[in-house]
């Protein structure tokens, strides 16, 4: 290696040696158990979450009938969503479905 190689290398390892060195003297007041140590703060993550269970206004037997009007599943509930502004038939069976 060349003398310029070696200076580079020790210039940018300096930093590095300095900290390393002096790192013990930090060290030693966090091993003393008498030292003084901020107060904790502590606040559940589960402050803002609900609380218990949401009961709807509708029973299960309604809620699966309106669903069971869409034979297809998802297909035919995303297209009476995009028809919000049509009247839906509720009563006629989904195009394409088996009686």
């Amino acid at each position: 290696m060349t003398k310029t190689t070696l200076l580079a290398l020790a210039v940018l390892a300096w930093p590095a040696l300095n900290l390393a060195q002096s790192a013990p003297e930090k060290t030693t007041a966090a091993a003393d158990p008498a030292a003084p140590v901020p107060a904790l703060h502590y606040q559940s993550a589960l402050v803002y979450s609900p609380r218990g269970v949401t009961q709807g206004t509708d029973d299960w037997a309604a809620a699966n009938a309106r669903v069971g009007q869409f034979a297809r599943g998802h297909a035919d509930i995303l297209k009476a969503e995009q028809a919000q502004g049509q009247p839906a038939k509720p009563d006629a069976p989904a195009p394409g479905a088996q009686p």
